[in-house]
């Protein structure tokens, strides 16, 4: 339940569009603009990545079929175009305790080193993003020193088409420190420079958040929230394309309606009155806005102890929020869940003026059928209402030049082995397009259309599991320190309960066939753990240890026994040389994309790009640089 509640959050983001230009541009009359003049930006833009700032009022009436012809003529796609590269400071272990304000990055744009747009964030002890002054936790290494979980992030498209030569690129201040070799399967190969005291800044900013004024505004977008409450959003509006500046957005709706210890005793709680994310602090780059928030209940205009923090990236072109599945945060949820009786929950987004636009997900796709938002519901739209989940996407295209396409990452895929522990629950899609179904949270009337989720009932088989845990002491912070922890308790029995609700939801597997050996079992735990991120250890490594612990621990897939299990993983562990409690944090990262398009191939295979993206490879620049 609580990762559903956690969902609302990342869909409160409605579709981001680019920032203000710093110089004003010359507006081109409507209904379009010419070619040559998408051609001469394309020039210009290919020398400069700040012309894309300094012409977004020019670009404004581009039409869709310029948008993709443009994607196309910067040797991008739709998915790469919107693409954030992030490299973490374990990426770049050579130049750990290097001051941050000394680094620079650049690449070869228009014959030259030029300076690109860029950032490194900084996250704390627990994962979140850390803001001087406003985290309540400790930052995680040496504030201003590359350390830690520090993240350098800046845009695939920046990256220059050539490698840097001295010959013909001239000279630049500075030391290079590495080369950054983009490589993407359906693109060249890109160059970015990481650079030590160069002066140089790019002036480009994508992304501007005010949270005072409660506004966003990338190069393509705005968005109006209430400054109380991020879910709480007013207004979306496109700043590019042929229906600029009309609001696309209506409301984002999160309901819960539960039973306290009794089912009879009923509380509603909604994003309008209840639950609010309260936004904290920001931590501002050119690239990307990182907004920390706390979520709270509320009832009877006063807050409850049940509060979560996290935080949501928001970029030029879509929005992450990702979900720590904190050790820290156990106890809280499992006495939350314990006052629930048969609760109801229901997150919808309704949406504004998009009439034409085009719907579907993963688990209902088919090539040649769609949901058409025209005010009917044709059997296909009826159909979406009778599958569980989503899938691993979902797509709605506005067929004006702007699409949202969230990216399921919930480490529980329908039939899987996660699926059998949600028995006790019902979950549904939700799909509406009706201008009548009006309701009393909406800003306009109908619904045209809503899609969303449903989810009744607790999870028995989870549940059991919740409350079977072992409480973890307070030093308990990280994962590593989770597992070495229960390591050592299970040893007297600690998870011997744990052992029985597995056991027993594994044999029932078993018994219908779903699974029939352990290598069977394991590949399935480790499919759904694949949908999770994970630092600290790299994941294959941390793979290839649970999989040779399992085959180590298990011989029959009805039965485990995780003291077994644990005393293997760190007997495997250690005989590659890997110390478990170097593994940090999990996190469950919901993506909400706005590409031009799902692009000439579909939602499928922006899907497959999202699951392939751009690669980043760090290595000592391999030519002599010529320094001024």
């Amino acid at each position: 339940m609580k990762r559903f509640c956690l969902l609302a959050w990342l869909l409160l983001c409605g579709p981001l569009a680019p920032l203000h230009a710093d110089t004003p541009a010359p507006v081109m009359p409507e209904p379009g603009i010419s070619d040559r003049f998408l051609d001469t930006f394309l020039r210009l833009y290919e020398a400069d990545p700040g012309a894309l700032v300094r012409y977004a009022n020019a670009l404004r009436a581009v039409k869709p079929a310029q948008l993709q012809r443009a994607m196309e003529g910067l040797d991008t796609t739709s998915f790469t175009y919107l693409y954030p590269m992030v490299i973490s400071a374990a990426e770049l272990p050579a130049l750990n305790s290097l001051p941050l304000e000394a680094l620079s990055l650049m690449a070869v744009r228009g014959g030259t080193l030029k300076p690109i747009p860029f950032q490194f964030d900084e996250y704390d002890q627990e994962g979140l993003i850390w803001i001087e002054g406003v985290s309540r936790n400790a930052p995680d290494g040496e504030p201003g020193k590359l350390d830690g979980l520090d993240e350098l992030v800046f845009m695939y498209r920046d990256g220059g088409r050539e490698q840097y030569d001295p010959a013909r690129h001239g000279s630049h201040s500075g030391l290079l420190l590495r080369e950054i070799r983009l490589t993407s399967p359906r693109n060249a190969d890109r160059f970015v420079y990481l650079v030590r005291d160069n002066p140089d800044r790019s002036t480009a900013r994508y992304v501007d958040i005010d949270l005072d004024a409660g506004t966003l505004r990338t190069t393509v977008m705005t968005l109006d929230f209430n400054p109380k409450n991020l879910a709480n959003i007013q207004q979306v509006t496109a700043r590019v394309g042929e229906h600029a500046d009309e609001n696309v957005f209506d409301t984002l709706h999160l309901n819960l309606s539960t039973g306290i210890l009794n089912r009879n005793l009923r509380v509603n709680l909604d994003t309008r009155k209840n639950i609010r994310a309260l936004p904290l602090g920001v931590k501002q780059g050119p690239v990307r806005a990182s907004v920390l928030l706390r979520a709270r209940i509320w009832y009877f205009g006063l807050p409850t102890l049940f509060s979560h923090h996290l935080h949501v990236h928001l970029y030029e072109q879509g929005a992450v929020i990702p979900v720590q599945l904190a050790v820290s945060s156990l106890g809280a949820v499992k006495y939350l869940l314990s006052l629930l009786r048969e609760p109801e929950a229901t997150l919808t987004v309704d949406l504004h003026q998009v009439q034409g636009a085009r719907t579907t997900f993963d688990s209902a796709w088919h090539e040649r059928l769609t949901g058409v938002v025209d005010g009917e519901m044709s059997l296909y739209e009826q159909s979406l209402n009778h599958h569980r989940m989503p899938g691993d996407w979902l797509m709605l295209d506005s067929t004006r030049g702007w699409s949202m396409f969230f990216v399921n990452r919930i480490p529980i895929t329908e039939g899987g082995l996660f699926d059998a522990f949600l028995t006790g629950s019902e979950l549904s899609m939700l799909y509406l397009d009706d201008p009548g179904a009006s309701t009393d949270y909406q800003q306009f009337s109908g619904a045209t259309p809503r899609l969303g989720f449903r989810a009744n009932g607790l999870p028995e088989p989870a549940l059991a599991l919740l409350a079977a845990a072992p409480r973890m002491p307070r030093s308990v912070k990280t994962l590593g320190d989770a597992l070495l922890h229960l390591q050592d308790t299970a040893q007297q029995g600690a998870l011997d309960d744990y052992d029985r609700i597995v056991s027993e939801v594994l044999a029932g597997l078993v018994a219908r066939g779903q699974y029939t050996t352990v290598a069977a079992l394991t590949d399935a735990y480790l499919h759904d753990m694949s949908r999770l991120r994970f630092t600290g250890i790299p994941e294959p490594v941390l793979a290839d240890i649970f999989r040779a612990a399992m085959q180590r621990a298990m011989t029959d897939p009805a039965t485990i026994d995780h003291a077994a299990l644990l005393s293997a993983m760190k007997t495997e562990a250690e005989a590659r040389g890997v110390n478990l409690a170097a593994l940090r944090h999990a996190t469950m990262d919901l993506a909400l994309w706005f590409p031009n398009s799902p692009g000439p191939d579909g939602p499928k295979d922006f899907y497959w790009q999202v699951e392939h993206p751009p690669r980043a490879d760090v290595a000592p620049v391999p030519v002599l640089s010529h320094r001024e």
